[in-house]
């Protein structure tokens, strides 16, 4: 193959209608990965992955039978005319090295190393490198004289010392950044996150499908999708504040779909104008906690693709809470077209939250759904959330499986349960399940239980949160002056919504504290003072 036809080849190859077969060149010749690997870095079938080796090697006309020879010469074609292309060392054939040609050499000696003669060489030592337990006719066999001059050990002893001190040097770099990047995401999670700190149950295999699509740089665009109370925004939390760090992102983001005001001097002017945000304040928002200045032009398009050609100069981490409750929600996802190679953010990443499916709007989001606990780690939440509850206490874990059954394992379902068991002294527990396996609306059921079970004041406090936006933060002082209850009235409602499950504290033990509800707690409350 001539080097301008080779090269055409290359480059119809990387074309956005080739994306795929580019991945499974750049998988296949860059980084030596097998079938199975490519097909799992790809989230693919390995049939699919094998199928796509074929089509490179029909599309570069590879001469060679067998999978193997096939790519040996796919390795020489590409550096014959292309070594800019860095092939995997490993996948080179037998005769062909760094420095070498790419033909076999009839010489004994091809690249022309000049042998030594005795008379030229001058006063040398010898090292031994013997192994143990060997005997010696045996260490004769395998044992090779290394011949080097001591100015020659003296170099390489300068040489050792140097890649040390080099190699210390890079171990305390990364970890000096690793504990900035660390410390930049507590911060960010602590001020925007607002998911509870609490021990969570049963997310293991949804934590551990995330981490490999967090690490996979094949991989940019991710969606957590399940019902309201199933865990969504907890377990994204704890996969950014456990793993983001050590996947090399520069900064990171946390927004959320929805408006939010902190203030207590805004209370008084209700300025809630609808309950979600659009895109071009989703957008701002990114770019505000990025410090990143948008151009000023109208056209919303054109800041739209400046942000993206941004993240994709440095490994940004960007969560979108709550996607659903943006009105163009679908357009913001469809605006990232699978099939132009444009728009793939990589190295950034995109992690969204939503009550909707989000896979069907673009093919190259992955996306996992979380459909409750099992029922161990059901019973274990159970145990865990109401061992001051004495009914629970006795109770056997056989007893306790029902409430996995009507629950569905949705950890929010869960706990008002437990509540629900912890408040109503009149019924058995086998009541209390089969109460609830009827109502047909089980969170607002649930919800009507527990509030009719808590004081005035902690009522009091739920119904100032509401006041502020859905998924807000708000601070321990700004909500107990809007509140209007005493110290000891406020701090003792407080402590009895956390063992009621109706608050979450959203900071940490070292940081002032923040309250928040969940947004079903929050829209029930609202639909309930308006009628």
């Amino acid at each position: 193959m001539e080097k301008q036809q080779f090269l055409d080849k290359f480059e119809e190859l990387k074309s956005p209608a080739n994306a795929e077969r580019w991945a499974v060149l750049q998988l296949w010749l860059v980084e030596a990965k097998s079938d199975g690997e490519i097909a799992k870095a790809l989230d693919k079938d390995r049939s699919t992955a094998t199928r796509k080796i074929i089509e490179i090697c029909k599309h570069f006309g590879t001469e060679a039978n067998g999978k193997k020879e096939q790519r040996q010469h796919l390795v020489l074609l590409f550096r014959r005319y292309c070594k800019d292309f860095e092939v995997h060392p490993s996948i080179y054939p037998d005769w062909v090295d760094g420095d070498s040609s790419d033909r076999p050499q009839p010489s004994t000696n091809p690249q022309n190393i000049p042998i030594p003669t005795p008379e030229s060489i001058p006063e040398l030592t010898t090292l031994e490198f013997i192994g143990r337990d060997q005997d010696r006719s045996q260490k004769q066999t395998n044992l090779q004289n290394i011949l080097i001059t001591p100015d020659e050990i003296q170099d390489l002893l300068y040489l050792e010392e140097k890649v040390i001190i080099s190699e210390s040097t890079s171990i305390i770099e990364n970890n000096t950044e690793n504990m900035n990047i660390q410390q930049k995401i507590n911060r960010v999670l602590d001020s925007h996150a607002n998911a509870s700190r609490e021990r969570l149950y049963g997310i293991e295999n949804y934590l551990e499908q995330l981490k490999t699509y967090l690490e996979n740089k094949y991989v940019w665009l991710i969606s957590v999708v399940g019902s309201g109370g199933v865990g969504k925004t907890s377990v994204v939390e704890k996969l950014v504040r456990d793993y983001g760090a050590n996947v090399g992102f520069t900064d990171i983001v946390w927004v959320t779909a929805k408006r939010r005001y902190f203030k207590v001097e805004d209370l008084s002017e209700k300025e809630i104008i609808g309950s979600s945000i659009n895109l071009e304040a989703l957008v701002s928002n990114i770019a505000t906690q990025l410090q990143i200045t948008l151009p000023t032009s109208p056209d919303f398009k054109v800041q739209f693709k400046y942000l993206q050609n941004k993240l994709k100069q440095a490994p940004y981490l960007i969560i979108i809470d709550n996607l659903e409750t943006l009105e163009e929600y679908k357009q913001l996802i469809q605006g990232f077209n699978p099939y132009d190679l444009s728009n793939n953010l990589s190295p950034s990443k995109i992690i969204m939250t939503s009550r909707q499916k989000l896979q069907s709007e673009n093919s190259q989001l992955k996306e996992i759904e979380m459909k409750g606990i099992d029922r161990p780690s059901t019973v274990e939440l159970i145990r865990y959330k109401g061992d001051h509850v004495e009914r629970i206490a006795k109770a056997t874990d056989e007893q306790l499986y029902p409430i996995f059954t009507v629950s569905d394992g949705i950890p929010l379902i869960i706990l008002l349960i437990v509540n629900l068991i912890a408040t109503n002294h009149q019924l058995t527990l086998s009541q209390i399940i089969n109460k609830v396996l009827h109502e047909e609306n089980l969170s607002s059921y649930l919800y009507f239980e527990a509030l009719n079970s808590i004081s005035d004041e902690a009522y009091n406090i739920l119904r100032t949160l509401t006041g502020f936006s859905s998924n807000s933060s708000i601070c321990y002082e700004d909500l107990k002056i809007s509140s209007n209850l005493d110290d000891n009235d406020f701090d003792e409602a407080i402590l009895e919504l956390i063992r009621c499950s109706l608050l979450q504290n959203t900071c940490s033990l070292i940081d002032k504290p923040r309250y928040a509800i969940h947004s079903i707690l929050f829209e029930f409350i609202k639909r309930s003072e308006s009628e």
